[in-house]
């Protein structure tokens, strides 16, 4: 008999033999193997050719029973999945099985595994859910661990991306995607975490420090974020990998307290900048209001004044006695403590002019100087003493010295310090004489007291 017969999709077994139904021309029986060496061939006999196919189980980087190979169940044409062995229930660290599809990528039947095999050769694909977690960590202004969790820094932007295609590592790049939006840290303590949802276990992910705090530098490079398996066979076992790059702040990570030893909370910590710039601008001292929540003051109806001239000076050697002002004498005769920084800057009342600006290391103690007042308002005779504070409004202390009439410096919304000033006094106007009357009258008074008082002194000298 042959052997070597062929039908597409499908592999040749044996013959056997059959009875078919005379009426109905069905096969009613399928018999015994039909050996011709030992079988005798009476009168006429029907033999039937049996077919059996490979149903594959693609695993789709899953494994079952720590075989990660494709799963292969023999079933002969007519037979069912579920009598060679079923289907395998495979697992994948990071997704959850979500059954099987066919070969065009649609979920298989629900039953296909009790349903006769017609179609010879298939493949079904396991579809894999990935399992979501977040990723957590704080922003901070250190990360040296001595004994206590670093403090947490406000206003830090950072942005997530996941890697979608890798690249040849020559002239394909790779190829990232966003994950969801910015996240703004805050330097609440445990509610100032920056909180990134719908990571997934098997993703590679790069965060970016897109904007640094007030007074710290933007890292140049990224930070790569991935988790990885520490064991293959138990998906349940998993540690967050932190990978930085170069020129990026370092990171630590500390055990939460209360919680699993094996926990950990992520910190990342920031360079600190040498200059930041303080902004300022001149205005009358209108009324002005505090807009909440901020504690900012609102400006919008304040009117800017132009032709003030501020110049900016250090302090360098020993901390200055909290009464010590910059005079020009003791600039001249001892340079080495208070120098100027930079040229003076002049105020605009243009709304569209850009703020002053000076740059103030984040070390340093300096004075802000009003050498010269716009025109009709009085040159402060007091100096502000400003250094660089994150615990304070905009990120900078202001302290008042030399005058008790000095104004305050406000901080808006939008990082801008105002100054005013106080107008000259000035004598009303009368009559058509405008200021006369009262300039005539002062010196009729003046020279009057002058009279009177060399009177006064001759008398006592004939006395």
């Amino acid at each position: 008999m042959p052997t070597n017969v062929v039908r597409p999709n499908w592999d040749f077994v044996e013959w056997r033999v059959g009875l078919r139904d005379i009426d109905t021309n069905e096969i009613i029986y399928v018999g015994e193997v039909f050996n011709d060496t030992a079988m005798p061939i009476l009168n006429s006999m029907l033999l039937l050719a049996q077919w059996r196919a490979n149903v594959t189980f693609n695993l789709q980087g899953g494994h079952v029973d720590a075989n990660f190979d494709n799963v292969v169940r023999q079933v002969r044409e007519g037979d069912t999945i579920n009598n060679n062995g079923g289907s395998p229930t495979p697992i994948r660290p990071g997704y959850t099985f979500a059954g099987w599809l066919d070969s065009d990528g649609e979920p298989a039947l629900p039953n296909f595994t009790t349903l006769p095999l017609t179609d010879g050769h298939t493949t079904f694909y396991a579809n894999w859910d990935p399992i979501t977690t977040y990723f957590e960590f704080i922003k901070s202004s250190e990360v040296i661990y001595d004994g206590y969790d670093p403090e947490p820094l406000p206003d830090a932007i950072f942005r997530l991306y996941r890697l979608v295609e890798e690249g040849d590592g020559n002239e394909i790049p790779d190829e990232w995607e966003q994950v969801g939006l910015d996240v703004t840290s805050s330097d609440i303590p445990v509610y100032g975490l920056v909180r990134f949802e719908g990571i997934s276990f098997t993703g590679v992910y790069r965060l970016v420090e897109i904007e640094a705090p007030r007074g710290y530098q933007t890292p140049e490079g990224y930070w790569l974020v991935q988790w990885y398996q520490v064991d293959p066979m138990d998906h349940s076992t998993w540690t967050l990998e932190f990978t930085a790059r170069e020129y990026n702040p370092e990171f630590i990570s500390l055990p939460i307290q209360g919680s699993d030893p094996t926990q950990f909370r992520f910190y990342v910590g920031n360079i600190p900048v040498d200059e930041v710039e303080f902004h300022f601008r001149k205005t009358d001292p209108s009324l002005h209001t505090i807009i909440a929540p901020t504690g900012a003051w609102d400006m919008t109806y304040r009117i800017l004044l132009g032709g003030a001239i501020f110049e900016l000076y250090r302090y360098y050697g020993d901390d200055p006695a909290s009464d010590m002002l910059v005079y020009a004498g003791n600039i001249g005769e001892n340079p080495g403590q208070w120098q100027r920084i930079g040229e003076p800057v002049t105020s605009s009342d243009n709304p569209a002019s850009p703020a002053m600006v000076f740059n103030l290391t984040v070390c340093g103690i300096y004075h802000l100087v009003e050498v010269a007042a716009p025109t009709g308002f009085m040159t402060p005779r007091g100096q502000w003493r400003i250094w660089v504070d994150e615990d304070e409004e905009g990120g900078f202390a202001i302290l008042r010295l030399g005058c008790t009439m000095l104004p305050a410096i406000l901080w808006n919304q939008y990082d801008t310090f105002y100054i005013s000033n106080v107008p000259d006094f000035e004598l009303p106007l009368s009559g058509g004489l405008g200021q006369m009357h009262y300039h005539i009258a002062g010196i009729t008074i003046i020279l009057a007291a002058t009279v009177a008082g060399f009177v006064i002194y001759k008398k006592k000298q004939r006395d």
